[in-house]
């Protein structure tokens, strides 16, 4: 689907999949939707949340600089929480995520901050090398057929090095052959690493149509203390592929144009609008 076929109106429900035990899947009602300015809302467990996307009129430069205005005026989406090595507990070193889009794009961007960025452990350049996930990494899986089934994955670590793949049978089959078109910069502040994704609308696929049902799930490695963490809690027994399980990702209901969680570790990115 090219940028010409991108629906005038596209809701994007981004899942993020979540190991919950039952007691977790029960534990608590699902959230509001965050009312901006604010960019998500969890429940009082930290298993479910919704998360709102921030509609861009220019598109972003991917240069690893987090230098535009919008970032010091929309807010990012942060606490993440630790599955290895204290799963449930908040995660040690912080990481603020945002979410974007515009007409042909989707946006995800991130500051990694690091309390001894000295230690931190950057060594491979390669695309789609198996060692990158053995670096200070950040890590996207988006399932954009919800079909709890199939996906994407996007990794990419402190030096810049990407690794992208098809995510099939849930994610017990990875295709790291499919190399599509997307950028990526890193960059290093004085108290950690940023990271800037354009995954282009023309480079994934998905179902037609005015509304979109996606799952996403961010991950976060800090490989020095061997720290993973994601935005909603996590049972530390999906272990770090995690973000590629999908068949976790609850189901979303649509009401009217409004989106409601249906069950535990489900994040939503609504109303996004790629343009006229």
């Amino acid at each position: 689907m090219n940028s010409a076929d991108m629906p005038r109106t596209l809701a994007l429900l981004l899942a993020l999949a979540c190991a919950a035990s039952v007691a977790e899947a029960q534990d608590g009602d699902d959230p509001p939707p965050p009312v901006p300015p604010q960019v998500i809302s969890r429940n009082a467990s930290g298993t479910r949340a919704i998360l709102r996307a921030v509609r861009l009129t220019t598109p972003l430069r991917i240069d690893g600089k987090l230098d535009e205005e919008i970032y010091a005026t929309v807010p990012p989406i942060s606490d993440f929480i630790q599955m290895e090595p204290r799963a449930g507990e908040p995660a040690t070193e912080q990481t603020d995520v945002w979410l974007f889009f515009d007409r042909d794009n989707f946006y995800i961007l991130a500051r990694c901050w690091d309390s001894h960025p000295e230690r931190e452990l950057a060594d491979e350049m390669r695309r789609d090398s198996n060692r990158i996930v053995g670096n200070e990494e950040i890590a996207i899986g988006i399932d954009t057929f919800h079909d709890r089934r199939s996906g994407y994955n996007f990794e990419i670590n402190r030096l810049g090095a990407r690794w992208d793949g098809t995510i099939a049978d849930d994610g017990k089959v990875i295709n790291s052959n499919w190399n599509p078109v997307w950028q990526a910069a890193t960059g290093r502040f004085d108290r950690g690493w940023v990271v800037e994704a354009r995954i282009p609308f023309k480079s994934i696929r998905y179902l037609p149509g005015t509304d979109q049902t996606w799952g996403i799930n961010v991950r976060r490695i800090v490989r020095w203390k061997n720290e993973i963490s994601f935005i909603t809690r996590i049972s530390a027994g999906i272990t770090q592929t995690a973000h590629m399980k999908v068949s976790i990702s609850p189901t979303f209901d649509r009401v009217g144009g409004a989106s409601r969680a249906g069950q535990s570790g489900y994040q939503a990115v609504r109303d996004l609008e790629p343009g006229n």
